[in-house]
Protein backbone atom coordinates (compact mmCIF):
# COMPACT_ATOMS: atom_id res chain seq x y z
CA UNK A 1 0.00 0.00 0.00
CA UNK A 2 2.92 2.35 0.88
CA UNK A 3 3.92 2.05 -2.75
CA UNK A 4 0.50 2.67 -4.26
CA UNK A 5 0.11 5.72 -1.96
CA UNK A 6 3.45 7.22 -3.40
CA UNK A 7 2.35 6.63 -6.86
CA UNK A 8 -0.81 8.21 -6.49
CA UNK A 9 0.65 11.47 -4.33
CA UNK A 10 3.51 11.69 -7.98
CA UNK A 11 0.31 11.56 -9.59
CA UNK A 12 -1.50 14.09 -8.21
CA UNK A 13 1.19 16.47 -7.86
CA UNK A 14 2.26 15.81 -11.70
CA UNK A 15 -1.06 16.07 -13.22
CA UNK A 16 -2.99 19.24 -14.65
CA UNK A 17 -6.39 20.00 -13.99
CA UNK A 18 -7.96 18.89 -17.29
CA UNK A 19 -6.24 15.57 -16.68
CA UNK A 20 -3.10 16.00 -18.33
CA UNK A 21 0.25 15.12 -17.58
CA UNK A 22 2.71 18.24 -16.30
CA UNK A 23 5.90 18.09 -17.94
CA UNK A 24 8.70 17.42 -16.10
CA UNK A 25 12.26 18.56 -16.93
CA UNK A 26 14.49 15.94 -14.96
CA UNK A 27 18.38 15.92 -16.34
CA UNK A 28 18.56 12.29 -14.79
CA UNK A 29 15.74 10.87 -16.80
CA UNK A 30 16.25 10.81 -20.53
CA UNK A 31 12.77 10.69 -22.57
CA UNK A 32 14.55 9.38 -25.47
CA UNK A 33 15.32 6.04 -23.80
CA UNK A 34 13.37 3.29 -25.76
CA UNK A 35 11.33 0.79 -23.31
CA UNK A 36 12.54 -2.86 -24.11
CA UNK A 37 12.13 -6.13 -22.37
CA UNK A 38 14.81 -7.60 -21.13
CA UNK A 39 15.98 -10.72 -19.81
CA UNK A 40 19.49 -11.17 -17.54
CA UNK A 41 20.64 -14.76 -17.39
CA UNK A 42 23.50 -16.96 -15.94
CA UNK A 43 25.05 -19.48 -13.06
CA UNK A 44 23.89 -18.15 -9.57
CA UNK A 45 26.43 -15.41 -8.42
CA UNK A 46 27.33 -14.01 -11.48
CA UNK A 47 26.05 -10.34 -10.81
CA UNK A 48 22.54 -10.35 -12.64
CA UNK A 49 20.88 -8.26 -9.68
CA UNK A 50 23.71 -5.87 -10.05
CA UNK A 51 24.06 -5.60 -13.73
CA UNK A 52 20.18 -4.99 -13.24
CA UNK A 53 20.48 -1.53 -11.23
CA UNK A 54 23.66 -0.46 -13.54
CA UNK A 55 21.59 -0.63 -16.10
CA UNK A 56 18.86 1.43 -14.30
CA UNK A 57 21.46 4.22 -13.22
CA UNK A 58 22.19 4.62 -17.20
CA UNK A 59 19.14 6.90 -16.66
CA UNK A 60 18.97 7.57 -13.10
CA UNK A 61 22.47 7.77 -11.69
CA UNK A 62 21.56 8.54 -8.42
CA UNK A 63 19.49 5.20 -8.12
CA UNK A 64 19.29 4.08 -4.94
CA UNK A 65 17.23 0.69 -4.34
CA UNK A 66 16.81 1.58 -0.97
CA UNK A 67 15.81 5.17 -0.61
CA UNK A 68 11.86 5.60 -1.98
CA UNK A 69 13.00 9.17 -3.08
CA UNK A 70 15.07 8.08 -5.63
CA UNK A 71 13.42 4.43 -6.64
CA UNK A 72 10.06 5.51 -7.15
CA UNK A 73 10.10 4.98 -10.68
CA UNK A 74 11.62 1.76 -10.20
CA UNK A 75 9.06 -1.02 -8.98
CA UNK A 76 10.48 -4.63 -8.45
CA UNK A 77 9.48 -7.99 -7.22
CA UNK A 78 10.79 -11.53 -7.21
CA UNK A 79 8.60 -14.28 -8.52
CA UNK A 80 7.79 -17.68 -6.88
CA UNK A 81 5.99 -20.61 -7.51
CA UNK A 82 2.67 -19.54 -5.82
CA UNK A 83 2.85 -16.19 -7.64
CA UNK A 84 -0.07 -15.49 -9.92
CA UNK A 85 -2.09 -12.94 -12.37
CA UNK A 86 -3.67 -11.55 -9.44
CA UNK A 87 -0.36 -10.86 -7.37
CA UNK A 88 0.97 -9.46 -10.57
CA UNK A 89 -1.92 -7.51 -12.45
CA UNK A 90 -4.24 -7.01 -8.89
CA UNK A 91 -7.62 -7.81 -7.75
CA UNK A 92 -10.70 -6.69 -6.02
CA UNK A 93 -10.32 -7.49 -2.14
CA UNK A 94 -12.48 -7.21 0.79
CA UNK A 95 -11.75 -5.04 3.56
CA UNK A 96 -13.25 -2.66 6.53
CA UNK A 97 -13.57 0.96 6.92
CA UNK A 98 -12.87 2.90 10.20
CA UNK A 99 -16.48 2.16 10.95
CA UNK A 100 -15.93 -1.80 11.01
CA UNK A 101 -18.23 -1.48 7.54
CA UNK A 102 -17.21 -4.09 4.73
CA UNK A 103 -16.24 -2.73 1.34
CA UNK A 104 -13.89 -3.88 -1.69
CA UNK A 105 -10.78 -1.92 -2.94
CA UNK A 106 -8.71 -2.41 -5.55
CA UNK A 107 -5.34 -3.60 -4.63
CA UNK A 108 -2.77 -2.90 -7.79
CA UNK A 109 -0.36 -5.26 -8.89
CA UNK A 110 3.16 -4.49 -9.30
CA UNK A 111 2.88 -4.78 -13.37
CA UNK A 112 -0.69 -2.23 -12.69
CA UNK A 113 1.63 -0.12 -10.33
CA UNK A 114 4.63 0.09 -12.97
CA UNK A 115 2.02 0.82 -15.73
CA UNK A 116 -0.15 3.66 -13.84
CA UNK A 117 3.13 5.54 -13.27
CA UNK A 118 4.40 5.07 -16.82
CA UNK A 119 1.04 6.51 -18.06
CA UNK A 120 0.87 9.28 -15.57
CA UNK A 121 4.35 10.53 -16.32
CA UNK A 122 5.16 10.22 -20.14
CA UNK A 123 8.47 12.05 -19.74
CA UNK A 124 10.16 9.94 -17.28
CA UNK A 125 11.44 5.93 -17.87
CA UNK A 126 10.05 3.71 -15.51
CA UNK A 127 11.44 0.29 -14.62
CA UNK A 128 9.60 -3.06 -13.66
CA UNK A 129 11.88 -5.71 -12.56
CA UNK A 130 11.29 -9.25 -12.25
CA UNK A 131 13.29 -10.93 -10.10
CA UNK A 132 13.67 -14.99 -10.39
CA UNK A 133 10.56 -15.47 -13.72
CA UNK A 134 11.44 -19.13 -14.25
CA UNK A 135 10.28 -19.84 -10.63
CA UNK A 136 6.47 -18.60 -11.64
CA UNK A 137 4.36 -19.83 -14.48
CA UNK A 138 5.36 -16.84 -16.28
CA UNK A 139 3.06 -17.54 -18.89
CA UNK A 140 0.15 -17.69 -16.51
CA UNK A 141 2.00 -14.91 -14.82
CA UNK A 142 1.12 -12.90 -17.98
CA UNK A 143 -1.87 -13.93 -19.29
CA UNK A 144 -3.83 -11.72 -21.73
CA UNK A 145 -0.67 -9.56 -20.84
CA UNK A 146 1.60 -11.75 -22.89
CA UNK A 147 0.49 -10.17 -26.49
CA UNK A 148 1.68 -6.80 -25.42
CA UNK A 149 4.93 -7.43 -25.24
CA UNK A 150 5.75 -7.27 -29.11
CA UNK A 151 6.79 -3.65 -29.45
CA UNK A 152 7.01 -1.81 -32.30
CA UNK A 153 10.39 0.29 -33.44
CA UNK A 154 9.59 3.19 -30.86
CA UNK A 155 9.23 0.86 -28.12
CA UNK A 156 5.28 0.82 -27.51
CA UNK A 157 3.46 -2.40 -27.47
CA UNK A 158 2.33 -3.15 -31.18
CA UNK A 159 -1.29 -4.90 -30.22
CA UNK A 160 -3.26 -3.18 -27.58
CA UNK A 161 -5.88 -5.04 -25.60
CA UNK A 162 -9.04 -4.79 -23.68
CA UNK A 163 -8.34 -5.10 -19.39
CA UNK A 164 -10.71 -3.42 -17.70
CA UNK A 165 -8.97 -3.50 -14.20
CA UNK A 166 -6.11 -2.31 -15.45
CA UNK A 167 -7.65 0.36 -17.79
CA UNK A 168 -10.42 1.73 -14.94
CA UNK A 169 -7.34 1.83 -12.58
CA UNK A 170 -4.30 3.96 -15.25
CA UNK A 171 -7.04 6.12 -17.19
CA UNK A 172 -8.62 8.77 -15.58
CA UNK A 173 -11.04 9.95 -18.07
CA UNK A 174 -14.62 8.78 -17.53
CA UNK A 175 -15.34 4.80 -19.14
CA UNK A 176 -12.17 4.56 -19.19
CA UNK A 177 -12.72 0.77 -18.46
CA UNK A 178 -13.76 0.73 -22.28
CA UNK A 179 -10.71 2.28 -23.60
CA UNK A 180 -7.54 -0.75 -24.70
CA UNK A 181 -4.45 -0.84 -22.71
CA UNK A 182 -0.50 -1.16 -23.74
CA UNK A 183 2.48 -0.98 -22.80
CA UNK A 184 4.10 2.77 -23.67
CA UNK A 185 7.67 3.35 -24.67
CA UNK A 186 8.70 4.99 -21.09
CA UNK A 187 8.37 1.28 -19.71
CA UNK A 188 11.14 -1.03 -19.40
CA UNK A 189 10.66 -4.89 -17.91
CA UNK A 190 13.45 -6.62 -17.21
CA UNK A 191 13.77 -10.15 -15.61
CA UNK A 192 16.56 -12.54 -14.18
CA UNK A 193 16.75 -16.68 -14.26
CA UNK A 194 19.24 -18.23 -12.58
CA UNK A 195 19.85 -20.95 -15.14
CA UNK A 196 21.01 -23.63 -12.93
CA UNK A 197 17.67 -23.41 -10.54
CA UNK A 198 16.14 -27.10 -10.51
CA UNK A 199 12.22 -27.48 -10.06
CA UNK A 200 11.47 -24.35 -11.97
CA UNK A 201 9.19 -23.64 -14.34
CA UNK A 202 10.36 -23.88 -17.89
CA UNK A 203 10.00 -20.65 -20.13
CA UNK A 204 8.75 -21.45 -23.30
CA UNK A 205 10.75 -20.20 -26.49
CA UNK A 206 7.40 -17.87 -27.87
CA UNK A 207 7.71 -16.01 -24.18
CA UNK A 208 11.84 -15.77 -24.56
CA UNK A 209 11.46 -14.41 -28.21
CA UNK A 210 9.46 -11.42 -26.91
CA UNK A 211 12.75 -10.50 -24.36
CA UNK A 212 16.48 -9.26 -25.02
CA UNK A 213 18.79 -12.28 -23.67
CA UNK A 214 21.73 -10.65 -22.20
CA UNK A 215 24.00 -12.98 -20.74
CA UNK A 216 26.03 -12.69 -17.43
CA UNK A 217 29.16 -14.03 -17.50
CA UNK A 218 30.84 -16.41 -15.24
CA UNK A 219 33.80 -14.65 -14.96
CA UNK A 220 35.07 -12.49 -12.46
CA UNK A 221 33.27 -9.12 -12.88
CA UNK A 222 34.91 -5.60 -13.32
CA UNK A 223 33.29 -4.71 -9.33
CA UNK A 224 34.39 -7.86 -7.86
CA UNK A 225 36.76 -7.59 -4.59
CA UNK A 226 38.26 -10.74 -3.72
CA UNK A 227 38.99 -11.81 0.07
CA UNK A 228 40.41 -14.63 1.90
CA UNK A 229 38.64 -17.73 4.60
CA UNK A 230 40.94 -19.90 6.32
CA UNK A 231 41.29 -23.74 5.45
CA UNK A 232 43.75 -26.27 7.28
CA UNK A 233 45.53 -23.11 8.41
CA UNK A 234 45.75 -21.42 5.12
CA UNK A 235 44.59 -18.36 3.68
CA UNK A 236 42.71 -19.59 0.46
CA UNK A 237 41.36 -17.35 -1.89
CA UNK A 238 37.98 -17.45 -2.71
CA UNK A 239 38.31 -16.16 -6.29
CA UNK A 240 41.10 -18.62 -6.93
CA UNK A 241 38.95 -21.25 -4.99
CA UNK A 242 36.20 -20.47 -7.08
CA UNK A 243 37.55 -20.49 -10.58
CA UNK A 244 39.83 -23.70 -9.92
CA UNK A 245 36.39 -25.45 -8.77
CA UNK A 246 34.62 -24.08 -11.87
CA UNK A 247 37.02 -25.55 -13.79
CA UNK A 248 36.39 -29.07 -12.10
CA UNK A 249 33.23 -28.76 -12.50
CA UNK A 250 33.38 -28.39 -16.59
CA UNK A 251 36.04 -30.12 -17.43
CA UNK A 252 35.90 -32.97 -14.85
CA UNK A 253 32.59 -33.50 -14.08
CA UNK A 254 31.55 -32.51 -17.90
CA UNK A 255 28.70 -30.46 -16.66
CA UNK A 256 27.65 -27.19 -18.35
CA UNK A 257 28.33 -23.70 -17.35
CA UNK A 258 25.36 -23.21 -15.67
CA UNK A 259 26.54 -25.23 -13.06
CA UNK A 260 29.24 -22.98 -11.93
CA UNK A 261 29.29 -20.23 -9.29
CA UNK A 262 29.84 -16.43 -9.96
CA UNK A 263 31.74 -14.17 -7.98
CA UNK A 264 28.51 -13.34 -5.78
CA UNK A 265 27.68 -16.51 -4.78
CA UNK A 266 29.31 -15.60 -1.41
CA UNK A 267 29.23 -12.70 0.08
CA UNK A 268 32.21 -11.64 2.30
CA UNK A 269 29.81 -9.31 4.32
CA UNK A 270 28.14 -12.45 5.90
CA UNK A 271 30.35 -14.76 7.78
CA UNK A 272 32.50 -16.61 4.51
CA UNK A 273 33.07 -19.58 6.36
CA UNK A 274 29.28 -20.22 8.11
CA UNK A 275 28.27 -19.38 4.24
CA UNK A 276 30.71 -22.34 2.43
CA UNK A 277 29.50 -24.36 5.00
CA UNK A 278 25.89 -24.01 4.87
CA UNK A 279 25.36 -22.95 1.41
CA UNK A 280 28.55 -23.74 -1.12
CA UNK A 281 28.29 -27.52 0.08
CA UNK A 282 24.81 -27.81 -0.03
CA UNK A 283 24.82 -26.03 -3.51
CA UNK A 284 27.65 -28.56 -4.62
CA UNK A 285 25.71 -31.73 -3.37
CA UNK A 286 22.21 -30.92 -4.32
CA UNK A 287 22.71 -28.62 -7.33
CA UNK A 288 25.97 -30.38 -8.78
CA UNK A 289 26.76 -33.35 -7.55
CA UNK A 290 23.45 -35.14 -8.29
CA UNK A 291 23.75 -33.62 -11.83
CA UNK A 292 27.26 -35.66 -12.74
CA UNK A 293 25.77 -38.97 -12.19
CA UNK A 294 25.22 -39.88 -15.56
CA UNK A 295 27.92 -37.50 -17.14
CA UNK A 296 30.91 -38.42 -15.61
CA UNK A 297 32.55 -41.16 -12.84
CA UNK A 298 34.32 -38.07 -11.25
CA UNK A 299 33.17 -36.75 -7.84
CA UNK A 300 33.36 -33.67 -5.37
CA UNK A 301 32.91 -35.51 -2.40
CA UNK A 302 34.81 -38.39 -1.12
CA UNK A 303 32.95 -41.52 -0.61
CA UNK A 304 32.40 -41.01 3.27
CA UNK A 305 30.78 -37.70 2.79
CA UNK A 306 28.11 -39.35 -0.12
CA UNK A 307 25.78 -39.73 2.11
CA UNK A 308 24.95 -35.88 2.58
CA UNK A 309 26.47 -35.26 5.79
CA UNK A 310 29.00 -32.60 5.81
CA UNK A 311 29.55 -31.54 9.79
Amino acid sequence: MKTINIINEYIEKNTNSDGTAVFISNNTAESSVVGKNLLYFGAPGTGKSYAVSQKIREIYPNFDKFNDSESAFVFRTTLHPEYSYSDFVGQIMPTTDEGQNAKFIENLGIFTQALKMAIASPNQHIFLILEEMSRANVAAVFGDLFQLLDRNKNGDSEYHVNNAFIAKSIYSEPNAESKKIYIPNNLTIIGTVNTSDQNVFAMDTAFKRRFEMIYTSIDEPGNFEDWYFKYAGQDISWNTFRVNLNQFITKEMKLSEDKQLGAFFISKSVDPEVQIQNKLLNYLWEDVEKSSIFNSEKSLFADEYKDGNFS
